[in-house]
């Protein structure tokens, strides 16, 4: 294990690596920007988080038509700030998005 890479973020020189996880990353967030790829109509399902196993099953089965299928994860629980509460209830059935044709 190079300990400068794994723990300390030192990044290889580019002539050494080309493609380090930093770089991914660096990348990946500079495509998905604004103005950059569009990752919307690549999704082709949407689960709760609590459906992942569902969600997995979609991505093995060859005749659901998955692309990108998302999970969804439940909003950060914050303390009420008035005495009244609204409660959410959870998405009964995931959302199937329209096919994306290559």
């Amino acid at each position: 294990m190079d300990a400068a890479y794994e723990k300390g973020g030192q990044d290889y020189p580019l002539s050494y690596v080309r493609w380090t996880e930093n770089r991914n990353m660096e990348e990946f967030l500079r495509l998905i920007r604004p103005d950059g790829v569009q990752l919307q109509p690549l999704i082709t399902h949407e689960y709760s988080l609590d459906d992942a196993a569902k969600a997995y099953d979609t991505i093995l089965d060859r005749e659901s038509g998955s692309l990108a299928v998302v999970l969804r994860y439940p909003a950060p629980r914050t303390l009420p700030t008035s005495a009244t509460r609204r409660s959410r209830s959870p998405d009964p059935e995931p959302r199937k998005r329209r096919s994306v044709s290559a």
